[in-house]
């Protein structure tokens, strides 16, 4: 499971968070897709959730631990990441976790990927 709790992302010399007050929960098993324009926020968070993001407040857990205690190496075991193209005039972030508790993380412009996520 991964739970976002008050999440605010901030990135060196911006003039304001990237990410403020993100609250929400994908229960193991569930594909859970994050949507928006751009400058919205989704790719900060995923950033934060790999810990390529400097996370100023609330927390990112997986599995009831922090991912701030993971190290990269375990991170990666975990977690995949599909980058949408750069073409794109939208970007969907899909977070799937495995009944393994593996995460799997896909991106997409437009339409969904039409093979499931690896287990």
């Amino acid at each position: 499971m991964i739970e976002i709790t008050d999440l605010a992302v901030s990135y060196r010399h911006a003039p304001r968070n990237a990410v403020d007050g993100v609250s929400f929960t994908v229960p193991r098993g569930q594909l859970t897709a994050l949507a928006g324009p751009n400058g919205s926020g989704k790719s900060s968070i995923v950033r934060a959730l790999l810990r390529r993001a400097d996370i100023v407040g609330g927390a990112v857990m997986v599995d009831e631990r922090d991912v701030t205690t993971f190290s990269y190496a375990e991170l990666a075991r975990l977690v995949a990441v599909v980058h949408s193209a750069k073409k794109r005039r939208s970007r969907r972030v899909f977070v799937n976790t495995s009944r393994s508790g593996a995460i799997r993380t896909s991106a997409c412009g437009g339409r969904l990927p039409r093979t499931t996520l690896a287990q």
